[in-house]
C-alpha cells in the first residue's frame, strides 16, 4: 500500500524534473476520474464530514468543534515548539474544558513559524510535503503539510461550487485566469485550457472569447482583478461571447462591489467566490443567497479580535485569528493571520447554515492607507463605500503610498476617459480623508501584476506596525 502510494506521490510531483515520458504520464493520469486516483477516499470521507454538520444544530456543531480542537492541542503539545510556548505563557492541554478555553492559547505568528517552521513541525516524513506562501504581507515562510491535505482542501473547495452550480462535477474541465505567467496567451492541460492573466488588452480577449465559445466548458476559475479587465475589455469593445457559464469561481483575491457588478453584467453568471490562505487555517465563501461570507466550522475554529486580542462585536472589525482542524504536520492554532474582516452574525438567516459570518473581508495587514496624521484608513472607507462615476472609464486603477499622508492613484483609461474623472477621483478620495491625504492621480498605459498574476489594489510600501 505505502509502494503504491510512493510511486503515485512520484508520478504527480512537480517537482520532479522528469522528460516528456512522465509528463505524458502525468497527463494521462489527471485524465482519469477522480475516482481512480490518489486521494478520492480522503474527498469523499471530507465531503461526508462538512455535510454532516452543514445545516446541524449549534449546539452540534459547538461540540463537534471543541473535540477536534482537543485532538489537535493535544497533538500539538507532543511538538517541541508549541510546547516550549505554552509552557511559557502558562498553558497545558488539560487546561481546555470548553471551547471558550482557547483564549487561553498564546497567538502564533507568521514571524514565530517562519522562523522556527522545523521546531513547529513533526519531523519530515514520506507523506509530509513542504509548503512556502511567497508573503503578500512582506513575510514569506515554509511549513509542512500531509500530501492528503490536498485532497482535503478539494473537498471543501468543491463544496463552495456546489452552492452555486448544484450540477458541479469534480471531473469536468473548466477555463482558468490565474497563476504565473505562460508561455503563450493559452495552454491546454488535463482540467481544461489556462487562460494568460498577463497582457491582457483587445486582441488576447478577442482570443480567449473565440476559446470559449470553442469548447464551451461551463465553469470560469479566476482572480478577481484578472476577469474584471476581461470583462471591462469585452464591455467597453461591445464583443459578443455566445457561451453562458453555468457558474464562475473567484478566489485568492478580494472582491470588490465594482469588480462584481460589472463581471455579473457581462457574463450573467452565478459567483462563488471565498477567502482563504495558503495555510489553511481559515474557509469562508458566500452562499446561494447571500455574498456574506460564511466561515467553516468543520475547517477550523476561526476568532475575530481587537488589537488588545479581544473579541469584536457583531458589526465591528478585527484581525482573524485561524485554528485549523487538519494540519497534523506543521500545526496552525490560534494563527495571527494579519487579514482583517468585520464580524457578523453567527447564522445565516438565507441559508440556514450555523455558520459564523463575516460581513465583509476589509483586506491584509497592508491594506490601508495612513494619512498625515498616522490614522489607519481602510479602502471601504476610502474608495469602496463611495460611488465613483468614472469608474464606468478605467479599466485598472491602483493606489499606490511610499510616504505617510500621501498616495498615487495609477488608472489605466479607457478612450473615453477625461480630466473631469481625475476631478472626480481626486475630489471624493480627498473627502473621505478629511483631508488627510496628499493625492496624485497618474494616468498609465498598464499596471504589472505580481510574478503570480495578481494585481493589488493597493501597493503599500510603509510598514503599518509603526502605525498600529
Amino acid at each position: 500500500m505505502d509502494r503504491a502510494y510512493l510511486d503515485i506521490h512520484w508520478l504527480t510531483d512537480t517537482n520532479f524534473s522528469g522528460g516528456h515520458m512522465l509528463h505524458t504520464l502525468k497527463e494521462k493520469y489527471y485524465q482519469l476520474p477522480y475516482r481512480f486516483r490518489h486521494g478520492y477516499k480522503t474527498l469523499k470521507k471530507t465531503t461526508a464530514f462538512i455535510q454532516e454538520f452543514e445545516y446541524a444544530e449549534k449546539s452540534a456543531v459547538l461540540q463537534m468543534q471543541f473535540q477536534r480542537l482537543q485532538r489537535i492541542v493535544n497533538y500539538a503539545w507532543k511538538i517541541k515548539g508549541y510546547h516550549e510556548l505554552w509552557e511559557t505563557a502558562n498553558f497545558s492541554p488539560d487546561k481546555l474544558k470548553s471551547i471558550d478555553d482557547i483564549q487561553k492559547i498564546p497567538f502564533i505568528t507568521k514571524e514565530i513559524i517562519r522562523d522556527n517552521y522545523k521546531k513547529f513541525s513533526i519531523p519530515k516524513r514520506w507523506n509530509v510535503q513542504y509548503v512556502s506562501t511567497g508573503g503578500s504581507m512582506g513575510i514569506p515562510m515554509g511549513f509542512y503539510e500531509k500530501l492528503e491535505n490536498t485532497h482535503i482542501e478539494n473537498a471543501f473547495i468543491y463544496d463552495i461550487y456546489k452552492r452555486v452550480h448544484l450540477d458541479f462535477s469534480i471531473d469536468e474541465k473548466s477555463f482558468t485566469l490565474r497563476g504565473k505567467a505562460l508561455k503563450n496567451i493559452y495552454e491546454s492541460n488535463p482540467k481544461g485550457i489556462n487562460l494568460s492573466s498577463y497582457n491582457i488588452n483587445e486582441t488576447t480577449v478577442k482570443e480567449y472569447i473565440a476559446l470559449i465559445d470553442k469548447y464551451k466548458y461551463r465553469y470560469l476559475k479566476a482572480y478577481p482583478s484578472s476577469l474584471y479587465q476581461v470583462a471591462k475589455l469585452t464591455e467597453d469593445n461591445k464583443f459578443v461571447m455566445q457561451h453562458h457559464f453555468k457558474a464562475i469561481m473567484l478566489g485568492s483575491e478580494p472582491l470588490f462591489d465594482f469588480q462584481k457588478e460589472l463581471i455579473q453584467r457581462v457574463f450573467n453568471a452565478p459567483i462563488a467566490h471565498w477567502y482563504g490562505h495558503s495555510e489553511k487555517a481559515v474557509l469562508a465563501a458566500n452562499c446561494e443567497h447571500s455574498y456574506k461570507f460564511h466561515v467553516y466550522p468543520q475547517y477550523g475554529i476561526t476568532e475575530v479580535v481587537d488589537k488588545n486580542g479581544n473579541y469584536v462585536k457583531e458589526g465591528e472589525t478585527g484581525e482573524i485569528i485561524g485554528t485549523s482542524f487538519w494540519n497534523f504536520a506543521t500545526p496552525f492554532v490560534r494563527y495571527r493571520t494579519m487579514d482583517y474582516a468585520e464580524l457578523g452574525a453567527n447564522k445565516c438567516a438565507e441559508c440556514g447554515r450555523n455558520y459564523q459570518l463575516l460581513n465583509r473581508i476589509e483586506g491584509r495587514e497592508q491594506d490601508f492607507v495612513i494619512d498625515m496624521q498616522g490614522n489607519r484608513i481602510t479602502l471601504t472607507a476610502l474608495i469602496f463605500a463611495q460611488h465613483f462615476i468614472c469608474f464606468g472609464r478605467i479599466k485598472q486603477m491602483q493606489i499606490k503610498q511610499t510616504e505617510k499622508g500621501k498616495i498615487s492613484v495609477l488608472v489605466v483609461p479607457t478612450k473615453d476617459y477625461n480630466e473631469k474623472d481625475s476631478e472626480e477621483l481626486l475630489a471624493k478620495i480627498k473627502t473621505a480623508a478629511t483631508g488627510g491625504l496628499s493625492v496624485e492621480i497618474k494616468v498609465v498605459d498598464s499596471i504589472e501584476p505580481l510574478r503570480n498574476g495578481k494585481v493589488r489594489f493597493l501597493d503599500q510600501r510603509l510598514d503599518l506596525t509603526l502605525y498600529e
